[in-house]
C-alpha cells in the first residue's frame, strides 16, 4: 500500500539533476544514469527489481525497455519510470509504443520537441500498474523544473493475509475487466492512511458494499464478492481541537455543517 513520490530530471534543469523514488517517504535507490531509470514494485511497495536504458545513445532501446519490464512484470506490479541527463522519444512501430499505449502513456511520444538537439535534456516520469489502462505521466520543457509525481495506491489479495495474486490500485473505479486478480477473487486488503476503498458484490458499482479504510487481512463474509472496486481520498475531520471528540471521514467534495 505504497505512497509514491517520482522525480525525473535533466542537465540544465531549472532545479538540478535529481532523479530518484521514494516510497512511504523512504528512498527506493533508483539508478541516475542517462537516459530511462526504471523500477518494479511489488503491490505493498517492494522493490522486485530495477535497470537503466540509455534511450537517448539508442532510441531503440525504448523497445528493449518495454520488453524488460513485460519480462519482470506480473499484471498489478507498479513500474516507476524517470528521466536522468537526457532521453529521445519512444518511437512508433514496437513494443514500446504497444506497451505505453496499453497503459495509457502519450507523452512520451513527444518529450522533446523542436530541431535543436539541446531539447533531449527535458524531465520525465511515468508511473503505471501492468496490465491497468491509466498511468500517470509528465515532461516539463528544456531548461525547466523536473518531472515530479506522487500518488497512493491500496493493494488487494487473492488470498487471506496478503496472500496470491495482488494488485495495487490508485484513485479511480476499477470495473470487472480492471480486477487483475479475478472477479470474485479477493480475500484481502491493505489501505493506506488517507484512502478509502469500497467492495461491490457486482459489475459497475452494484449490490452489496463493504468499505475499508485500514489493512485487513480478511473481508470475512465478503470473501471473494468483489466484482467492481471505487477507491478515494478521503480526509478525516474531528468535533475538537488536537483530534478529540466525534470524527467523520470525507470524500472529495462541497460539504454544509448543519
Amino acid at each position: 500500500m505504497p505512497s509514491i513520490y517520482l522525480r525525473g530530471s535533466a542537465f540544465e534543469s531549472s532545479v538540478g539533476n535529481e532523479t530518484y523514488l521514494l516510497v512511504n517517504g523512504e528512498s527506493r535507490g533508483m539508478t541516475k544514469n542517462r537516459g530511462l531509470n526504471t523500477v518494479i514494485l511489488q503491490p505493498d511497495g517492494t522493490v522486485k527489481t530495477q535497470t537503466s536504458h540509455d534511450v537517448f545513445g539508442d532510441v531503440n532501446l525504448w523497445n528493449s525497455w518495454a520488453d524488460w519490464v513485460n519480462t519482470q512484470t506480473q499484471a498489478g506490479d507498479l513500474v516507476a519510470v524517470a528521466s536522468y541527463d537526457a532521453v529521445n522519444n519512444a518511437p512508433r512501430g514496437g513494443t514500446a509504443e504497444r506497451l505505453l499505449k496499453s497503459v495509457g502513456a502519450q507523452t512520451a511520444f513527444g518529450i522533446t520537441k523542436g530541431s535543436d538537439w539541446r531539447m533531449v535534456r527535458s524531465p520525465y516520469a511515468l508511473l503505471f500498474v501492468q496490465g491497468y489502462s491509466r498511468c500517470q505521466e509528465v515532461s516539463q520543457p528544456h531548461t525547466g523544473p523536473n518531472a515530479h509525481l506522487s500518488a497512493q495506491f491500496a493493494a488487494i489479495y487473492q488470498h487471506n493475509d496478503y496472500g496470491g495474486n495482488s494488485q495495487a490500485l490508485g484513485i479511480g473505479r476499477y470495473n470487472l475487466k480492471d480486477i487483475l486478480i479475478g472477479n470474485d477473487q479477493l480475500s484481502s486488503l491493505r489501505v493506506p492512511d488517507g484512502l478509502r476503498v469500497t467492495l461491490y458484490q457486482h459489475a459497475d458499482m452494484q449490490g452489496n458494499t463493504r468499505t475499508y479504510t485500514a489493512d485487513t487481512p480478511s473481508v470475512g463474509d465478503f470473501n471473494d464478492q468483489a466484482s467492481s472496486i471505487f477507491v478515494e481520498q478521503v480526509a478525516t475531520i474531528y468535533q475538537h481541537g488536537n483530534y478529540g471528540g466525534q470524527s467523520k471521514m470525507l470524500g472529495l467534495g462541497n460539504y454544509t455543517m448543519a
